[in-house]
């Protein structure tokens, strides 16, 4: 995982999408939580514990969406039932969860990443169309 904090490939070469960008521009505190392999495990428990286990790579892109200052956080329990078509309920209550297991430890960084504005959702240059 630290080849993806150096922004380097596994053959060594440096990756020019758009996302590593993003993410070298973010705060060490959470591109530690990015790489950690405990970031998956807690949002893969998280998703067992409510029963969503096939929607388990849906709530972790966009949890990770949030910690890379893709997806407001403000949207996020929004578009876990709309993109991983979780009933609202349910996605309240894993939304609640991850925020308290998993973006606690970096709220403080994370509430800055957001007030100085994110970038658009989609990172080809196409403007994030939501409120």
């Amino acid at each position: 995982m630290e080849d993806i904090k150096n922004n380097e490939r596994n053959d060594g070469t440096l990756k020019e999408d758009p996302i590593w960008k993003t993410f070298d521009a973010l705060p060490e505190s959470i591109k530690d939580v990015l790489v950690d392999p405990a970031f998956e495990n807690n949002v893969e428990n998280i998703a067992k514990q409510h029963g969503m286990t096939e929607k388990f790579p849906d709530i972790l892109r966009i949890s990770e969406e949030v910690l890379l200052g893709i997806l407001p956080i403000r949207r996020f329990v929004q578009t876990l039932a709309e993109e991983a078509s979780i009933p609202q309920e349910q996605a309240q209550k894993i939304g609640y969860e991850i925020r308290d297991r998993v973006f606690a430890d970096v709220a403080d960084d994370l509430s800055r990443l957001h007030k100085a504005g994110s970038p658009p959702r989609s990172l080809d240059g196409a403007r994030d169309k939501r409120p």
